[in-house]
């Protein structure tokens, strides 16, 4: 990874076979959606649309990760890092000097707010949940709608969005200048440049890789069996053979876009937020959405794009009817929930702490 603090290492050989349930997407575009196979449900034997499904696409699992410690950075890499994480955590970014990034992505407690969705300026809330910044140079795409490629285009958005932090570029750079420590930070970060713009965006997206938070998961998937209990072992068994086609990747999702309520429709009151479809004008991307990584989303709650789902076990009910077509009974619910949480992790320590103590980021 761009940063040299997290890599994703080869997944463990796929518990499930190829004749296992398998259940693309119906929707392909431009946008990264898997392939249009419909009827893909056999249990019993491969269809001709699951071998051409494989054959293009390929059997998508998870993958296990680990972390580079920050002791074995080099110089300019840990000093980006550091200006990072103060930019990150400093709220005089913002117009009124009281909302920073980690308002609404706390590393320390999940990497989201636990807020319903996110609260800007002036106490403004925003239409959508706030997702979890741990693990996130994993994703693909960034923001519910995928609007930005890249953490250092994803890092000004929120900086000058209205109803986020509405800062201004140049009362930002003025700021930066004056400071007592930013100069001699940006110094050592990016030596001969002075601060700007562009060079705050480059220090966040380094900080932002450097938050990955490796999990009991990837203990398992790296031979340690002892590291899961059974059930999470069947609910991740579950989850390979029947999520694992969307939420797939070091993230567990973040790779790719996918329709809510493939299988069956979500409900028409939920359907203000069309996703894709806002910023594409595209009929076949309404409600459609970055899958979600789903790495500390034990800790993430409220679910969905929306904040609407409360509870953990109700967001995997309410996923496999929708997307899957399929009502689980509560024991496999309990199953997938339990592997969901054993995808907790943490940041190094250090990279949670708040340079700002108790002037920084304040949620929850």
């Amino acid at each position: 990874m761009d940063g040299g603090v997290a890599r994703a290492l080869p997944r463990r050989a796929l518990t499930w076979p190829l004749l296992s349930p398998f259940w693309p997407a119906r929707s392909a575009t431009e946008h990264g959606l898997a392939p249009t196979f419909v009827g893909m449900k056999t249990r019993n034997g491969a269809s001709l649309a699951m071998l051409l499904a494989v054959a293009l696409v390929g059997c998508r699992d998870i993958e296990a990760i680990e972390r580079v410690s920050l002791d074995d950075l080099d110089t300019t890499e840990r000093a980006r890092i550091d200006l990072g994480q103060r930019l990150f955590f400093d709220p005089a970014l913002s117009a009124d000097g009281t909302v920073s990034c980690a308002s609404c992505h706390l590393p320390s407690d999940g990497g989201d707010d636990g807020r319903r969705v996110g609260v800007g300026v002036a106490g403004q809330e925003g239409r959508r949940n706030a997702p979890t910044v741990l693990n996130v140079g994993f994703k693909q795409h960034l923001f519910w709608d995928g609007r930005a490629e890249t953490l250092e285009e994803q890092a000004l958005m929120p900086l000058f969005a209205d109803d986020e932090m509405a800062a201004d570029r140049s009362t930002v750079e003025v700021y930066l200048a004056g400071d007592p420590l930013y100069p001699g930070m940006f110094a050592e970060a990016f030596p001969g440049m002075p601060p700007t713009i562009d060079l705050v965006a480059m220090a966040i997206a380094s900080y932002e890789r450097a938050l990955v938070a490796p999990s009991r998961v990837d203990a398992f998937l790296l031979g340690e069996e002892a590291a899961l209990s059974e059930t999470e072992v069947r609910g991740m068994d579950y989850f390979r053979s029947n999520c694992a086609f969307c939420h797939d990747g070091p993230g567990v999702g973040g790779q790719r876009f996918a329709r809510l309520g493939e299988e069956v429709p979500f409900p028409r009151d939920r359907q203000d937020d069309q996703g894709l479809f806002e910023r594409t004008g595209d009929e076949g991307d309404k409600m459609t959405f970055v899958i979600p990584q789903l790495r500390n989303v034990g800790r993430t709650a409220p679910y969905f794009h929306d904040g609407s789902v409360e509870t953990l076990e109700e967001a995997v009910e309410l996923m496999a009817r929708h997307q899957l077509g399929e009502e689980l009974d509560d024991k496999t619910i309990a199953d997938v929930a339990a592997f969901l949480r054993a995808l907790d992790g943490d940041v190094e320590p250090a990279l949670a702490r708040d340079p700002f103590g108790d002037r920084g980021g304040t949620v929850r």
